[in-house]
């Protein structure tokens, strides 16, 4: 027989899992946040089916709920985030904040003429990082600067405010051969 459940009661399951792990009710939330959106998005295997998996590394010692997370090497644009072995639903979140901090950096310091933010609309959409933050970016952006983002499912107030939007649809692929990704060009 198969049961229905809210995306709401499914988040708050979700929750109680994690902090019963020993995650901090803040992290445990964010996490089933994430999980959720992934399902709200149709990429079942990203949400909330997996959170069987994250128990179980949780019950053999291989996933950390407090970690300390730091950053051990950073460029003016790149930062190596150690996540000493956190939940990913966790850990990313910290990451991309030091990811925006870095492109706040660089889109108000005056150095570049262009700044790329790669698929950006992407972490907004797993709610890795807020709309209303890359909006700030934007909109306090100098006039000189060409702001370049990418991704997918891009938000309608992102929409709004570019100046250019184009859609790439991906007609044929590689990967449709049964082709691996090519170091130096999908990695």
């Amino acid at each position: 027989m198969e049961k229905t459940y809210s995306h709401e009661s499914l988040k708050q399951f979700a929750v109680r899992v994690f902090v019963k792990m020993g995650c901090p009710e803040d992290q445990a939330a964010k996490a089933a946040e994430i999980l959720i959106a992934a399902d709200l998005h149709g990429i079942d295997s990203h949400g909330v089916a997996r959170l069987k998996g994250y128990v179980r590394l949780w019950e053999v010692g291989r996933v950390n709920t407090s970690p300390n997370i730091k950053i051990v090497h950073e460029t003016p644009s790149t930062a190596v985030v150690d996540g000493d072995s956190g939940l990913g639903l966790v850990v990313a979140p910290a990451a991309m904040k030091v990811a925006m901090e870095k492109a706040e950096e660089l889109v108000r310091g005056g150095a570049y003429d262009i700044v790329i933010l790669d698929e950006i609309t992407v972490a907004i959409d797993f709610n890795l990082i807020s709309v209303q933050g890359v909006i700030d970016l934007i909109e306090n952006k100098p006039d000189n600067l060409e702001l370049i983002l990418t991704g997918r499912t891009c938000p309608e107030a992102l929409i709004e405010r570019a100046d250019l939007v184009s859609r790439i649809d991906e007609i044929k692929h590689p990967y449709q051969k049964g082709l691996q990704a090519r170091k130096g060009i999908e990695f």
